[in-house]
């Protein structure tokens, strides 16, 4: 039942991103947002200190769970997207602001 409501909620938020820019799939971003709420952190703000739990990292599905491989240089030793990340890509209505 959790790849199910994963995939359905996922669908609407696919679009062309610029993948030399993309460091966290949505369908992470999606999975890490209920897990947060889930866990009883609604609010973004807790988020930037969650991106350094590796087992959370893990949880949502990442290969590397201390961020030493992550795409962009200055999201290294973070595995997980912080919370200007998880902003963008909630409140979002246009691509281009969606995707910085």
């Amino acid at each position: 039942m959790w790849c199910l409501i994963d995939e359905i909620v996922c669908i609407p938020l696919c679009g062309n991103r610029d993948q030399a820019r993309v460091g966290h799939s949505i369908e992470e971003l999606v999975v890490r947002r209920v897990f947060g709420i889930t866990l009883g952190y609604e609010n973004l703000d807790y988020h930037n200190r969650q991106r350094l739990d590796p087992m959370l990292a893990i949880a949502v599905g990442k290969i590397d769970p201390t961020g030493s491989d992550s795409v962009l240089e200055r999201d290294r030793c973070f595995a997980l997207g912080g919370k200007s990340t998880l902003n963008r890509t909630e409140l979002s209505s246009e691509k281009k602001n969606r995707y910085r």
